[in-house]
C-alpha cells in the first residue's frame, strides 16, 4: 500500500530542478493523507515484530537504492549517507503521523510541506535571507 510512495524517488529524475521540491512535498503529502486515514498502519507496518521489522527494511532499502540513484544522476548530494537519510525518512514520517497526524494537530498538507522543506533544504537560512552568518539581523 506504501510502496508507490516510499519509490517516489526513483520518479524524481523526470522533474526539472524547478519541479522537484512541489513533487517531493506531493509525495510526502500523499502518504501522510494515506497514514492519516488509517495511523494504525504506520503502527502494523512498522512495528517491533519480525514481519515489521522486515518491511521496514524493505521500505529503507527502497528509499536508500532511490537515493543512491539520484546521487549518481547529480539530484542527491554525495555527500550524504543514503541509508542513514532512508532511515531519517521512515523514523521521520513515523513519528510526525504518531505525533501530529493521530491528534489530527496538523494536517497532511503541513506535514507534507514541513518533511520537504527538511529534507530537501535543511535547517539552515539560505543566504540572503535576511540574517547574516552569526544569526543577527543584516542592516
Amino acid at each position: 500500500m506504501l510502496d508507490a510512495y516510499v519509490n517516489a524517488g526513483s520518479q524524481a529524475a523526470r522533474y526539472p530542478r524547478s519541479r522537484l521540491e512541489h513533487y517531493v512535498t506531493s509525495s510526502f503529502t500523499v502518504m501522510f493523507e494515506l497514514l492519516s486515514r488509517n495511523p494504525n498502519l504506520t503502527r502494523i507496518a512498522l512495528q517491533d515484530t519480525r514481519a515489521g521489522e522486515r518491511y521496514r527494511e524493505r521500505i529503507v532499502g527502497q528509499i536508500a537504492e532511490n537515493m543512491r540513484r539520484n546521487q549518481a544522476l547529480g539530484i542527491v548530494d554525495e555527500s550524504v549517507d543514503p541509508q542513514i537519510a532512508a532511515e531519517s525518512v521512515v523514523a521521520s514520517v513515523e513519528r510526525l503521523v504518531s505525533r501530529y497526524v493521530v491528534s489530527g494537530e496538523k494536517t497532511a498538507e503541513e506535514l507534507g510541506r514541513q518533511a520537504a522543506r527538511l529534507f530537501l533544504n535543511g535547517i539552515l537560512a539560505r543566504r540572503g535571507s535576511g540574517t547574516d552568518a552569526e544569526g543577527g539581523e543584516r542592516s
